[in-house]
């Protein structure tokens, strides 16, 4: 698998519900995912495009998604996989965080080092680390929607499910920020295709698009859609 990567099929005609999690569990999985695909195919796309004077803000929105995603695997290690590991055997999947784990973190470290102006922005060296992980990442992102399909997760009783996704919707809530994990998600998800996803509630969307973008807005100018969901480029 090279990038770029092709996003896990999640079909337009199926409408999302939240509540129902035994039938769209793996949907809502699917659409975060290809969030992190997006962030993956855009780096590769425009790492080699950074124009001077932007390399800082480049890292900054790369921290924020790698942010994101060590968010989201620590949610399904400590939570998801957990109560899934009662009936399912989750432990390919955390095998496979593992996998990715080392080049992720060198990546994260030098866009940290880039963001405080530690050492300079180096294409070379930024493909190099990107090509360490995205690889592996996005082969996971894509493995793992298989091993949570409604046929899995009728081993479980309703309650089970629900009582999972409480927990889990309380984490998510607590970790979202609306200034960084918000607007990311965001600018990463085409709403053109899915606008019922993410589930939130109507108030916080409006905030989410229209507000949450204002405090780093040099972030999102990477970003392959704006704040509604619209497609956009880089300008180089």
């Amino acid at each position: 698998m090279e990038a770029p990567y092709a996003l896990i099929d999640a079909p337009v005609g199926v409408a999302y519900n939240h509540l129902d999690v035994l039938n769209h569990f793996w949907l809502d999985m699917a659409l975060m995912h290809n969030v992190f695909l997006r962030f993956l195919n855009n780096i590769h796309e425009i790492a080699a495009k950074i124009k001077p004077g932007d390399e800082s803000a480049f890292a900054g929105y790369c921290i924020t998604g790698i942010d994101l995603i060590h968010l989201h695997h620590k949610g399904e290690e400590e939570i998801l996989f957990r109560h899934l590991s009662n009936r399912l055997d989750m432990s390919g999947n955390i095998h496979e965080h593992g996998e990715f784990q080392g080049g992720l973190d060198a990546f994260y470290q030098y866009m940290k080092a880039v963001f405080n102006k530690q050492e300079k922005y180096d294409t070379e060296k930024t493909i190099s680390l990107f090509c360490s992980f995205g690889d592996s990442l996005a082969k996971h992102l894509r493995d793992e929607i298989p091993t949570i399909q409604p046929e899995q997760l009728k081993e479980f009783e309703k309650s089970e499910l629900d009582g999972m996704m409480k927990e889990h919707d309380e984490y998510v809530k607590k970790k979202s920020s609306l200034f960084l994990v918000l607007p990311w998600a965001l600018s990463h998800h085409n709403s053109q295709d899915r606008p019922d996803w993410p589930p939130l509630p109507g108030p916080l969307l409006w905030i989410a698009r229209n507000v949450g973008g204002l405090k780093h807005p040099s972030y999102w100018k990477f970003s392959p859609y704006d704040m509604k969901g619209n497609p956009k480029q880089y300008a180089t």
